[in-house]
């Protein structure tokens, strides 16, 4: 058994309505390797990890790799400078309130 056989990939998805669709079922009830989860209607913390990804894929696309640890260093990158802003947002509202 080769490793592709081996792998699982599990798909979260927002929108349950689209998969109950007769076809849509049958295509991913064959795919034994996949694993579907739900969030319920409404899942505002779902919107949040959509932004994010978004927000990493636009940062990345305007930059030119030449390997995948070039890769790796853009996103830690991107994700000290959004910590960054975020913790100076959040000072920024401590200090207003205090």
């Amino acid at each position: 058994m080769g490793n592709a056989q081996k792998l699982q990939l599990h798909l979260s998805a927002d929108n349950y309505a689209t998969c109950k669709r007769p076809n849509v079922k049958a295509s991913l009830e064959k795919r034994k390797c996949l694993h579907t989860h739900f969030t319920p209607t409404r899942s505002s913390w779902m919107n949040m990890v959509e932004r994010f990804f978004r927000d990493i894929a636009v940062y990345l696309r305007d930059g030119s790799f030449g390997s995948v640890r070039e890769v790796e260093s853009s996103i830690i990158t991107f994700l000290q400078c959004e910590m960054h802003r975020r913790l100076a947002t959040f000072g920024m509202l401590v200090e207003m309130i205090s």
